[in-house]
């Protein structure tokens, strides 16, 4: 009977101590996230400045010019960083290829290591 008493207190004084734990964290999350639970939102001043750089340019694309140069920025640059959209989108589909090549090649590397693990555990078993 001695076992079980200090088995059913170590149980209980450890539940209390992880519960007290939990507490605390549940209410400091819930204080710290307090203003995003109210709706607010972070002021992303980089978001904020390309719509500022980018106002020409989607101005001009709305009466269907396209504008490879941009003087809302810097005394003036080129729009190829603001998402210029050229004739010829060569390199873009290059790159979107070997994007598709990679993943499929890592996802493959992936499938197959876990087979492999799979398969080395499977005979370990038996």
């Amino acid at each position: 009977m001695a076992i079980e008493s200090t088995t059913t207190f170590k149980r209980s004084t450890f539940f209390k101590t992880h519960g007290v734990a939990l507490l605390f964290f549940l209410l400091l999350s819930c204080v710290f996230y307090y203003p995003a639970l109210q709706g607010k939102v972070l002021e992303q001043s980089d978001i904020i400045q390309y719509n500022g750089m980018a106002h020409l340019r989607n101005e001009l694309r709305a009466a269907g010019e396209e504008s490879y140069y941009t003087q809302n920025a810097f005394g003036g640059m080129p729009t190829y960083q603001l998402g210029a959209q050229y004739a010829y989108q060569g390199v873009k589909t290059l790159d979107r290829l070997i994007r598709f090549f990679t993943s499929t090649y890592r996802l493959l590397i992936s499938l197959s290591n876990n087979l492999l693990h799979f398969t080395i555990e499977s005979k370990n078993r038996f």
